[in-house]
């Protein structure tokens, strides 16, 4: 691989002995991809550069009816077509969670001030049978630790959490951290309630 940033996602591809990493690239946010055969194996660039990208402001557009509102693609990650460690995606729907924003906005601000907004990407020109499945007999029981307000990440962390939700069943949201951090850098459990509408 060439030059990597961050928020890099590696994924097995459904019906094929393949692997899919996507990695952020910084600046103009856009995102890498590259493919292999093994976790372990040589990995093929297949779509590495800011001129073509696997998804930035060079081969992103809007859906019709939506007026432009980005030419960033940050904090992506692929929606899967399970929930265990295998990270399993179908190529036949791929749909990717991002955030993003102008990059004109960014000036003069810092990374915490940026108004980012959520949205999701589906390949062009392909048009797909809605299906439904049947849900499984009980979801997995998860609590979740996060120390939201200390850290935008983790902010947009939670997010991506609450799009899977309906996969959990969700026993708790605990708001913690480890001790190093400020009074002033402190987690604030209020902004689960504030931001994404949570009920303690």
């Amino acid at each position: 691989m060439n030059q990597i940033f961050e928020a890099s996602h590696t994924y097995k591809l459904k019906g094929m002995d393949k692997y899919l990493t996507v990695v952020e690239e910084n600046g103009r946010r856009h995102y890498k991809a590259y493919i292999a055969d093994r976790l372990d194996g040589e990995w093929t660039p297949i779509a590495d550069t800011a001129e073509r990208p696997f998804a930035g402001w060079k081969n992103v557009r809007p859906a019709p009816g939506v007026e432009p509102w980005t030419d960033n693609v940050s904090h992506g990650e692929l929606i899967r077509d399970g929930y265990d460690q295998t990270l399993t995606v179908d190529p036949e729907d791929l749909r990717f969670l991002f955030q993003g924003m102008w990059n004109k906005n960014k000036s003069g601000r810092g990374y915490g001030q940026f108004q980012w907004r959520i949205g999701m990407l589906t390949p062009a020109g392909t048009r797909r049978a809605q299906t439904f499945r049947a849900a499984e007999p009980c979801e997995p029981r998860v609590i979740v630790l996060t120390d939201i307000g200390g850290d935008p990440d983790d902010q947009q962390s939670m997010v991506r959490f609450l799009v899977y939700s309906n996969e959990f069943e969700v026993e708790g949201l605990i708001a913690t951290t480890s001790g190093w951090k400020s009074e002033s850098e402190a987690v604030h459990p209020g902004n689960r309630t504030e931001q994404h509408g949570v009920t303690s």
